[in-house]
């Protein structure tokens, strides 16, 4: 019998902490052509150290919805503070930080659906 699956994708991201980042998500059918999704609601994104239901956000990213629908087009970002931020936490060793990401996109009137999951490496910079 098969299994029936219902995990978002795995995105692992890398940055460098004093720099800000941004990332360009594009939601779109798997039918050829694709066709944008349009993205109603809300979209939120956060770094954590790690899974647990204890465990406090670090930081937020910022999401820009302005051509979420009907485009399907969500931007989300972390200043440079932020990630400068993530190298400072305690469990940052030897200049890295690791930790786990998501995004979460709720339509109106609809539960949560996380749509993107990770892990997160953030080194920190020589340059000061």
């Amino acid at each position: 019998m098969p299994d029936l699956e219902v995990l978002p994708p795995e995105v692992n991201i890398s940055f460098y902490a004093g720099d800000g980042v941004s990332y360009k998500l594009v939601f779109k059918t798997n039918e050829d052509p694709q066709v944008p999704i349009p993205i109603p609601g809300t979209i939120e994104a956060q770094i954590r150290v790690d899974r647990g239901l204890t465990t406090p956000i670090l930081v937020s990213f910022s999401t820009d919805m302005s051509e979420a629908d009907p485009e399907g087009i969500v931007y989300i970002s972390l200043t440079g503070e932020q990630t400068q931020d993530l190298v400072e936490h305690v469990s940052t060793k030897k200049g890295k930080f690791k930790g786990v990401w998501d995004v979460e996109w709720t339509a109106p009137g609809s539960e949560p659906r996380t749509v993107i999951q990770g892990d997160v490496e953030c080194l920190a910079d020589v340059t000061r």
